[in-house]
């Protein structure tokens, strides 16, 4: 008797070994998107420093909000650096745009000589430690 075909047994193993390699792959897959995310956040703040730079040697001044703010899109910082022209569309978090903890902060002294810009990363990385980071002019 010459049977051809599959087994039960051996389309239920076939069944699980894919199965672990899809979940295998989704979970990579979720890794790298975070990853890809702090990274973005990390050109993203990079981008506001220059920004930021070029909008104090137009104005002699950097954008003052003495108490920290959201950097959402439709705050007065982004709109302040595209009305100079030194950034063309807002800049906010990837993710996190409304989350007064984890989107791009920003806040200035009341001269505006001064600012701090603050963000959140997601994982620990090549673009940093998880949690809360913060960067400085001088």
């Amino acid at each position: 008797m010459n049977k051809k075909g599959f087994t039960l047994i051996e389309l239920l193993i076939v069944v699980v070994i894919v199965g672990l390699l899809s979940t295998a792959a989704i979970m990579s897959f979720g890794s790298a998107r975070i990853k890809a995310r702090d990274a973005k956040r990390v050109g993203d703040i990079a981008a506001l420093t220059k920004a930021l730079t070029l909008y104090m040697s137009s104005k002699n001044i950097y954008p003052v909000t003495v108490p920290e703010i959201c950097l959402d899109g439709t705050d007065l910082v982004n709109d302040a650096l595209i009305d100079e022209g030194v950034v063309a569309t807002p800049i906010r978090d990837p993710l996190y745009p409304d989350d007064v903890v984890k989107c791009y902060r920003y806040s200035s002294n009341a001269a505006g000589t001064q600012y701090t810009l603050k963000y959140f990363l997601d994982t620990t990385s090549d673009s940093g430690e998880a949690g809360d980071h913060s960067v400085y002019n001088d």
